[in-house]
């Protein structure tokens, strides 16, 4: 233990780690919300589905990238009704990963 650590009452230990937990916590949401807002700024709407023209490196600003991988992203609005989303087969070497989620 730290002597810092020491000096702290079990309430400031316990709003650190919460506070530590709310950041993990909010990642997806706040990863979720960039890739939302950027569909946006390009023009593409809810029930609409985006690609990356191109394998994004460093510079792609999201808590997870992946250089390897075509990212394809949407995200529905149920407003008008429910949706239904039909996803092609996948073949030898070609397949497609990824959620739905109720954001």
């Amino acid at each position: 233990m730290l002597a810092e650590d020491a000096k702290q009452t079990i309430g400031e230990r316990m709003l650190h780690h919460r506070a530590i937990d709310a950041a993990v916590w909010a990642m997806p949401l706040m990863n979720f919300k960039f890739y939302r807002d950027a569909l946006a700024d390009a023009g593409v709407g809810p029930n609409d589905v985006g690609d990356y023209s191109k394998l994004q490196d460093w510079k792609f600003q999201t808590a997870t990238p992946n250089n390897t991988t075509p990212y394809i992203l949407s995200y529905w609005n149920l407003k008008d009704g429910p949706i239904v989303v039909e996803m092609p087969a996948s073949v030898e070497g070609v397949g497609v990963f990824g959620t739905i989620m109720d954001a």
